[in-house]
């Protein structure tokens, strides 16, 4: 993980004037932590309540890979439209 976010800061350094690439940078850590936390809540929640309304841990697994699957698609769909 951390080398996406090495790639990252640079390439939005590289999007940014010079005398802003320090907020660049700092943006785009805060979004990528905040969008790391809610995916790894998300996976718990839907691991933990599919898990414990089937009693079978392995659908929770299935489903929370669904999650992270469609999220990933929605989030690549909607940065290549804008």
């Amino acid at each position: 993980m951390s080398s996406i976010v090495c790639v990252g800061n640079v390439l939005v350094t590289n999007l940014v004037a010079a005398d802003e690439q320090s907020v660049g940078g700092a943006l785009f850590q805060t979004s990528y932590t905040v969008g790391f936390a809610l995916g790894n809540n998300l996976t718990s929640l839907v691991i933990q309540r599919l898990g414990n309304d089937t009693g079978d841990l392995l659908h929770g697994l299935r489903a929370s890979s669904g999650l992270n699957t469609a999220c990933a698609w929605i989030s690549k769909s909607s940065y290549v439209q804008s």
